[in-house]
């Protein structure tokens, strides 16, 4: 064979897409300039590496800033990336120039906002606007469980008893650990993001 291809772009499919994206993504992001009304913006990388902050220069107080220096910029918002999906929070003009921006590099659907009458999607949780009160829930997500599993009782769970004493353990079911295994897995997935009182009904439920 005398032919050899090169990838220089993400390609679905090999173990290192998903690294190779997220590298080419934030290289791409460090380099993005842009302006809003009153200031000029870049990105800064925060602690999280999936968290951007959005900084702004006042055009007024710098009109020829050096925007690689964060000590002439402000954070004017947030950034926030899950492979290819954006999250974008901060006043609205900030927001709307941010994902201009992002547009003018990657092709994108169409801007969702978050507002009251209707859940956001968002990297597996939903966002809406209640007055003033952003709320952070999954109830597509805890719907589905309920359908999937029949009704589910309401009932107490007291404090367990701790038995210093170490049963004898008898062997388990196959099929028991697996359900358990998967019920644990669905409720985990709700009480580590927006519902941690079912945590200690779970660890009730499913002692380990």
């Amino acid at each position: 064979m005398d032919e050899g291809w090169i990838c220089d772009g993400a390609m679905y499919g090999l173990d290192t897409s998903p690294a190779d994206w997220a590298t080419f993504r934030d290289r791409r992001l460090g380099t993005f300039r842009w302006e809003t009304q009153t200031h000029r913006c870049h990105l800064a990388r925060s602690p999280e590496p999936n968290i951007w902050s959005i900084m702004g220069v006042p055009k007024e107080q710098y009109p020829t800033p050096n925007l690689n220096d964060d000590a002439y910029a402000n954070p004017l918002g947030f950034l926030i990336v899950y492979v290819d999906d954006v999250l974008c929070a901060g006043p609205r003009g900030v927001v709307e120039a941010t994902l201009a921006r992002v547009r003018e590099e990657w092709t994108c659907s169409e801007v969702e906002w978050v507002c009251d009458t209707q859940w956001l999607k968002f990297c597996g949780m939903q966002l809406r606007w209640q007055g003033d009160t952003l709320l952070l829930g999954q109830p597509d997500f805890a719907r589905e469980l309920l359908e999937r599993h029949g009704p589910v009782p309401g009932r107490q769970v007291p404090l367990p008893k701790i038995d210093l004493v170490p049963e004898e353990e008898e062997s388990p079911d196959p099929d028991a650990v697996k359900q358990c295994q998967q019920l644990l897995g669905e409720l985990l997935w709700l009480s580590g993001r927006t519902r941690p009182d079912l945590a200690f009904a779970s660890l009730c439920a499913f002692p380990l």
